[in-house]
């Protein structure tokens, strides 16, 4: 089994958001030729107030076999209003044997949105 290549990058290089403004986050995965992963991704804030609105699945490369309807489960840590975790999990499998370990076809893109 090969490691997924994972990075994780703010499109907004803040700190900190203005209250109502967001925060967007793209969570790229890249799912080597001929593996199959099983994805749980848990999201979390620690800024206080802050909530994670929406995560979602943006694309699936053409050679991996995935439905871009997932379920994500949203929690607050502390019982409040905020929901400042989210937990995602969906299967990915790299269905092209012959398709090479950079191949941008291999890349799952997740976007997370935070306030």
């Amino acid at each position: 089994m090969v490691a997924p290549t994972i990075a994780l990058e703010a499109v907004n290089a803040v700190n900190t958001i203005s209250h109502g403004a967001g925060l967007l986050a793209y969570l790229d995965v890249n799912v080597p030729p001929d593996e199959a992963y099983f994805f749980d991704v848990k999201l979390t804030t620690n800024t206080g107030k802050a909530s994670i609105c929406d995560v979602r699945l943006m694309s699936i490369g053409p050679n991996l076999c995935g439905d871009e309807n997932i379920t994500a489960v949203y929690t607050s840590t502390d019982s409040s209003v905020y929901d400042d975790r989210v937990d995602v999990a969906y299967a990915v499998p790299n269905i092209n044997p012959s398709a090479s370990a950079g191949d941008p076809g291999n890349v799952v893109i997740t976007t997370c949105i935070s306030t």
